[in-house]
């Protein structure tokens, strides 16, 4: 690996290294529970849609409705800015496009593009099945 050889890398290949079995930092996160680590990874763009040797994703290994809802809240977020390939990340790893934000609000990705003007995310979300 590159981090091993002493080779000049990106923050981003970093995050997204497969450090061991167990996949990237992402994977080992968010399988420890670490909701602050995992929103900082995911801030810094880690992919989610990378498997580890067992063919997980990191959101596969989310084992608390606090680790979910951190995931289902970056789903929102990209929604809202219409960043279309990371909703494709989070979908691919097991986000569910109709995921809520909250059980009073009940909005989903659909909803926040919509409110926030985003048309092309509103489409990739519809052929992703939103609704």
């Amino acid at each position: 690996s590159a981090i091993s050889n002493g080779t000049s890398i990106s923050t981003n290949e970093v995050i997204n290294e497969i450090c061991n079995p167990s996949g990237t930092l992402l994977h080992l996160a968010t399988k420890l529970d670490h909701v602050d680590i995992v929103r900082t990874l995911l801030s810094s763009g880690a992919n989610v849609d990378i498997e580890n040797s067992h063919g997980e994703s990191p959101f596969d290994l989310a084992q608390s409705e606090a680790m979910a809802a951190v995931y289902v809240d970056e789903l929102l977020k990209c929604s809202a800015k219409s960043e279309l390939d990371r909703i494709g990340q989070l979908i691919n790893a097991g986000v569910d496009v109709n995921s809520q934000d909250s059980p009073e609000s009940m909005n989903t990705a659909l909803h926040w593009a919509v409110c926030f003007g985003k048309p092309e995310a509103v489409q990739c979300l519809l052929g992703n099945i939103a609704f």
